[in-house]
């Protein structure tokens, strides 16, 4: 138990000592955060800047926010401009990207990846890699892929999109090693199977296999 002497109780919220934290945090009540976390991490480009003009001009400040009776677990990233909901628990080393949001009651599981500007609702379960913008719904279970769809390199920027981020319906499972690729819109109520890949609109209370196969579910 002596691990827990590393401990602080700070304004209502416990953080170990080997914690670190960005910018404006704002933290709830009876909220634990464990160790070799950071908290309000700026994008590496604000560091960049901040380096580059020797520190005359200061990194962008963004309030990130985790609400009341979260747990954090080791090793987590938060980055600034992030707000979490009441009751979040985020598991071992999963990451979370710059502006996004979380519902209350969500999970993320070990090593899940959130980029920055990601919307997921309430009591949702994420447990895979998540791009940039992607909204996912309330009472979901996401543990593929959602990817962008990109153009030929030739030339062009690494990560030039063709169109935009998937857009996660509500009561949506996405199960292991499935990949929703492109701006594509899930509707509610829907199934993809494990290791499916899906390139197209999914209406809603379908079951999704293979590629793009559809079918009702009952």
């Amino acid at each position: 138990m002596n691990h827990l002497n590393k401990y602080i109780y700070k304004d209502n919220f416990y953080y170990h000592s080997s914690t670190e934290f960005f910018g404006s945090v704002v933290i709830g009540k009876k909220t634990v955060i464990e160790k070799n976390c950071s908290i309000g991490k700026p994008h590496r480009n604000d560091i960049l800047n901040s380096l580059l003009n020797k520190i005359e001009t200061p990194m962008q400040e963004e309030n990130t926010v985790i609400g009341d009776d979260c747990y954090i677990e080791e090793g987590t990233i938060i980055s600034s401009g992030v707000i979490l909901g009441n009751n979040i628990v985020c598991s071992e080393y999963s990451t979370i990207g710059q502006n996004s949001l979380i519902g209350n009651n969500s999970k993320l599981h070990y090593k899940a990846q959130i980029f920055k500007g990601v919307k997921i609702g309430s009591n949702s379960r994420i447990g895979g890699f998540i791009c940039n913008d992607s909204v996912i719904g309330d009472n979901c279970s996401v543990y593929g892929k959602l990817v962008h769809k990109y153009k030929k390199h030739e030339g062009e920027e690494i990560d030039s999109q063709v169109n935009g981020s998937p857009k996660i319906g509500n009561n949506v499972i996405i199960g292991f090693n499935s990949t929703v690729i492109g701006g594509v819109k899930i509707a509610d109520n829907v199934y993809i199977a494990a290791g499916a890949i899906v390139t197209i609109n999914i209406p809603a209370n379908s079951i999704v296999k293979n590629v793009n196969e559809i079918s009702e579910w009952k």
